[in-house]
C-alpha cells in the first residue's frame, strides 16, 4: 500500500502524546483507509490478498516507525485487527462483485 501524501510527521507528533491516542488512531485508520482506496482504485481488489496481509502490515509498521510513529501506538489502535488492509465481504474480494451485490447501494 501507498502511503505517500500521508501527513505521518504530524501523525508523529499527535502520536507522541498520550492524551491524544485517540486522534493518533484515527490518522492512523485515515492513512490506511485511503491507501487502501487507492489500491483499490488501481487493482480493482478490496485491500491486498490474504496471503499478502502480514508483509504488507510489517512494512506499513516499518514505515510508521521510520516516520516516529512507535510500535506500541499502532498496537494500540489495533493496526491489523481493527485497521485492516484486507477486506472481504462475503466471498467478495474485488470491487465489481461488491457492486453486483444485490444489497449494494
Amino acid at each position: 500500500l501507498d502511503l505517500s501524501g500521508s501527513n505521518l510527521t504530524l501523525a508523529a507528533t499527535i502520536c507522541s502524546n498520550k492524551e491524544d491516542r485517540g486522534k493518533c488512531c484515527r490518522y492512523i485508520n485515515a492513512f490506511i483507509a485511503v491507501s487502501v482506496a487507492r489500491y483499490a482504485n488501481a487493482t480493482s481488489n478490496l485491500g491486498v490478498s490474504s496471503d499478502l496481509s502480514e508483509i504488507c502490515l510489517s512494512s506499513i509498521s516499518e514505515t510508521l516507525e521510520l516516520y516516529g510513529i512507535a510500535r506500541n501506538a499502532t498496537v494500540f489502535c489495533g493496526f491489523g485487527t481493527k485497521i485492516p488492509v484486507n477486506y472481504e465481504c462475503e466471498g467478495r474480494t474485488t470491487v465489481t462483485q461488491m457492486l453486483q451485490s444485490p444489497k449494494f447501494v
